[in-house]
């Protein structure tokens, strides 16, 4: 592995650590909740659902040039 690349995970990894470490200091939770996991997917489901449409229209308004 290259010395850049490596220098680079060592450097996040620390940084990582520096976070964790100050959250476990500060007593704060650690994770998502219920209702954030329910938020994100809920939009999560809407845009899919609007690229799905979006897909759909496109292929329904060229149905007659498709062969």
């Amino acid at each position: 592995m290259p010395p850049e690349v490596t220098y680079v995970l060592t450097y996040i990894n620390v940084l990582r650590d520096r976070v964790r470490q100050r959250a476990e200091e500060n007593g704060k939770d650690r994770g998502l909740t219920t209702l954030e996991v329910a938020i994100l997917a809920g939009g999560l489901t809407i845009l899919a659902g609007t690229i799905i449409g979006a897909i759909t229209m496109a292929v329904n308004n060229r149905k007659t040039s498709i062969k």
